[in-house]
């Protein structure tokens, strides 16, 4: 699991790990916005088994509930599911405060919907009431918690990119309650929600969504990794360049509310941005000091790379066709790396059979062996591949068109002006 999570995700940084709290149940509530990966990354932390819960009308797909049911992720019903269908969550909660009687980590995706936003949605209430009667089951023998558990990806929707995962500061839901016994569960419920809203925002990259977010984050695309290597020098870490891209995003709102030149850099990027995705110019493509330089060091690579690059594709024929064909019915990008991701695991063992078949028929063992051990990395070796053949072609599109560079500087100086 953890060697094919790499394939999906090349970098990987998992923050304040440390804070999970020992010796408790504990109900982890992460922010919401990529399907069933969300749920693989819970997985990453933890060197056992854990259970989620999510909306129960996304089990109506078969392929989805299986990839749900993988995932150990149960479903949870919600006002429009239908009022008569809410009376099965009370077996649903039931069954939660087993799971955390028996020292199983539990999820509950806090904002209980997903969306392909770096924002946050109102928490709902279901994890605390969750966590309230497992400590009134529990009755002392230790603690719950509920920790906030920010994810942020450097793309939705694509593969070989970016995860980088934090823990916040853990609520201690029991202590709460013991040191307000006078409040009833609605007051405790209330009272908890606020403050792990807060805890949580603290941990994943929130653009504020008044108008221009689009705008904004735009902003952190151009800005957020300068910023980041001019703070930590080029070795900026993945937390690193998220706090860079948080005080770009809310530097930004406040100068667009206090300051003209500020709101008509936001209007000359809301125009950049439209420009630049028209042409398919990749935002990866801004933060280069030598354009020139690194539109032929993507052009070496690619060539020399080329002859592993034709056996990828041929090995991993079948994982890409399937997932093209699945991908391609699936609307919600939100699902996209997750079928992307079961795809590969389930398809992948299939891949090297027939590739150990046609090899070891056709060629000199010392020949197929090579071959076959080659197959498990040709599938992220491929997408690498393609990932550079697109910024390559980016690259050469932003260094041909001067209106766009020149704009692209000067929103930058803008931004620095306000962001530092």
């Amino acid at each position: 699991m953890r060697k094919l999570f790499s394939s999906a995700y090349y970098r990987q940084e998992y923050v304040d790990t440390e804070k999970i709290p020992q010796d408790a149940a504990i109900i982890f509530g992460p922010n919401h916005s990529n399907a069933a990966i969300d749920a693989i990354s819970v997985m990453m932390i933890l060197h056992g088994p854990a259970v989620f819960v999510a909306r129960a009308d996304i089990f109506k797909s078969k392929f989805l509930a299986f990839l749900l049911n993988f995932c150990k992720i149960m479903p949870i019903m919600r006002m429009r599911d239908g009022y008569e269908n809410l009376s099965k969550n009370k077996e649903i909660m039931d069954e939660s405060v087993r799971i955390l009687n028996c020292n199983v980590p539990f999820c509950i995706f806090s904002e209980g919907t997903h969306r392909t936003m770096r924002n946050q949605l109102p928490i709902v209430k279901g994890m605390f009431r969750i966590a309230l009667q497992a400590s009134e089951s529990l009755k002392g023998k230790k603690d719950v918690y509920i920790l906030p558990y920010g994810i942020e990806y450097g793309s939705y929707n694509n593969y070989r990119t970016s995860i980088l995962t934090q823990i916040g500061e853990p609520l201690n839901v029991s202590a709460f309650v013991r040191e307000h016994p006078e409040m009833s569960d609605v007051e405790h419920i209330n009272e908890l929600r606020k403050e792990f809203e807060q805890r949580l925002r603290k941990v994943h990259l929130i653009v504020p969504n008044n108008g221009c977010y689009d705008e904004l984050y735009e902003c952190c695309l151009i800005e957020g990794e300068d910023l980041a290597e001019r703070r930590h020098g080029k070795k900026f870490s993945l937390l690193q360049r998220r706090e860079a891209n948080q005080h770009i995003a809310n530097a930004m709102e406040q100068a667009r509310l206090e300051h003209e030149d500020a709101q008509q850099c936001l209007e000359q990027v809301k125009a950049f941005e439209k420009a630049r995705k028209e042409q398919k110019i990749s935002a990866r493509s801004f933060n280069k000091k030598n354009r020139m330089l690194s539109i032929l060091t993507k052009v070496l690579m690619l060539i020399i790379t080329l002859p592993y690059a034709i056996y990828s594709t041929i090995a991993s024929s079948l994982i890409l066709i399937v997932n093209g064909l699945l991908v391609k019915k699936m609307k919600d990008i939100a699902f996209h790396n997750s079928a992307r991701f079961v795809i590969e695991w389930l398809l992948m063992p299939l891949s090297a059979i027939i590739i150990a078949i046609i090899a070891f028929c056709n060629f000199a063992w010392w020949i197929a062996l090579p071959l076959v051990l080659l197959v498990p990395p040709a599938h992220a070796f491929i997408h690498s591949y393609a990932k550079t053949a697109r910024l390559l072609r980016s690259d050469i599109r932003l260094y041909r068109n001067k209106t766009l560079l020149n704009q692209l500087e000067s929103i930058r100086k803008t931004i620095v002006k306000y962001c530092g």
